[in-house]
């Protein structure tokens, strides 16, 4: 049985990574390297625009709209407690299973943890029963002494290597890097200097985009390269350590983004819940053993997509989810396989979700149309709505047809929940 290795990347845009972007080759040879023996999608989408819809997504093979949805003190999210996952899959199918973020929105809260033996989501003091006030009092000094407000790369890749050498095989395991995530740092200069004027640009990115100069986005940008170098460069160790451990000869490896971030291209910073390609379009990389290496597929594919092509690597039957094995597509033994790619920001109080084609995309925002031909304008810049009626109108017949099947149920979640240290985090990310 071959093992399962699934790389997240909080917020790399695609067109950040070289093997999307020539501009952006030096940012990413080591994730380049890989694609080079990969079968890459240069057009794969996410379910979503934010985390908290586009994970859950990721890890139940089904669109937001799906799931349960969930409010945390005004922080909306899909809900996976119910459903299976990749992780209860594999684990009913004989794996070790291993996850490793330091994402509050990823963390037992949200029942992440579910079918993983081993879970480290990075929360210090969950679970101790020690008085609130004394927990808080931990955070602050952790976050003085930290540089940034999550786990960096390298301390991802130590607890990888760690668990590696112990865990027993067939195993899964996942990893979810934050570099890429605001608040943004140089790695230029004194490390406490960099995350004070990166903390204060980025919080006034995301909330007053409007009095963000020309010359503050320029370093928003420059400083979100230098994240995507430095994990590259990290990611880069581990894939060599991986190889001379002869890890490469029996695992799969997939790699991708959960979203990208804005950089004010339609008036805004960071990952709002907009559903232009700056926050939908991400990379996906699939390396497999037994699959075609060395292929580029043009062909549209969604990250619900992701689920159902592992388990079918693994001859893995009996399960059905939104997504569709891409398998096919990896040995080019198909061009395409679906007619259109589904993404959702908003679920209550009014549904806000988009439908592409090859041609054409949809953003249906509350009763609200968008209509962009992509292929005349990849920047999303010319709302032509108006123009073309007959599109409109067969596009929203299918998206309102995807709605069908939404789910109506809220799980309301309460203050009480979630702890001062996931507050804070949440807070440290811009979030709060």
């Amino acid at each position: 049985m071959m093992n399962i290795l699934l790389i997240t990347i909080d917020s790399l845009r695609a067109d950040f990574v070289g093997t999307w972007n020539e501009e952006h080759r030096g940012l990413t040879p080591n994730i380049d390297r890989l694609a080079e023996e990969s079968a890459v999608f240069k057009n794969a989408f996410s379910a979503a625009p934010y985390t908290t819809f586009a994970m859950p997504s990721l890890f139940t093979g089904k669109y937001p709209s799906r799931l349960d949805i969930i409010d945390f003190v005004d922080i909306p999210g899909v809900y996976i407690k119910d459903e299976d996952t990749l992780a209860s899959i594999l684990r009913e199918e004989g794996y070790s299973t291993v996850g490793i973020h330091s994402n509050p929105f990823l963390s037992s809260m949200f029942n992440f943890h579910k079918g993983f033996e081993y879970f480290y989501d990075d929360l210090l003091l969950k679970g101790l029963k020690i008085p609130e006030k004394a927990k808080l009092i931990v955070n602050r000094i952790r976050r003085l002494v930290r540089a940034q407000p999550y786990l960096p790369a390298e301390g991802v890749n130590k607890k990888a290597v760690e668990k590696l050498k112990e865990v027993k095989k067939p195993f899964f395991m996942w990893l979810h890097y934050m570099d890429t995530h605001g608040p943004y740092q140089s790695k230029k200069g004194f490390g406490y200097v960099n995350k004070i004027k990166g903390e204060r640009l980025w919080r006034k990115a995301c909330k007053n985009p409007d009095a963000i100069t020309e010359k503050e986005k320029n370093t928003l940008v420059s400083n979100y390269k230098e994240e995507v170098q430095h994990l590259d460069k990290h990611l880069g160790e581990f894939f060599d350590w991986l190889e001379k451990k002869g890890y490469f000869e029996n695992t799969v490896v997939v790699i991708c983004s959960d979203h990208g971030d804005a950089f004010g291209e339609h008036g805004e910073f960071s990952h709002p819940h907009r559903l232009y390609d700056e926050l939908i379009r991400v990379p996906l990389i699939i390396r497999s053993p037994e699959v075609r290496q060395g292929r580029v597929i043009e062909t549209e594919v969604s990250l619900v997509d992701v689920l159902p092509t592992i388990i079918d690597i693994l001859s893995i039957e009996g399960k059905k989810f939104d997504g569709c094995s891409i398998t096919k597509l990896m040995n080019g033994e198909e061009s395409s396989f679906r007619d259109y790619i589904i993404s959702e920001a908003d679920l209550t109080p009014s549904y806000h979700g988009c439908i592409r084609t090859r041609d054409w995309k949809l953003i249906w925002n509350g009763g609200k149309k968008e209509l962009y031909n992509l292929r005349k304008d990849r920047g999303e810049k010319h709302n032509i709505a108006q123009e073309y009626p007959e599109v409109v109108k067969e596009l929203e017949e299918k998206l309102l047809k995807h709605r069908e099947g939404s789910s109506t149920e809220i799980v309301k979640g309460n203050e009480k929940m979630m702890s001062e240290e996931v507050k804070q985090r949440l807070r440290d990310l811009g979030y709060l």
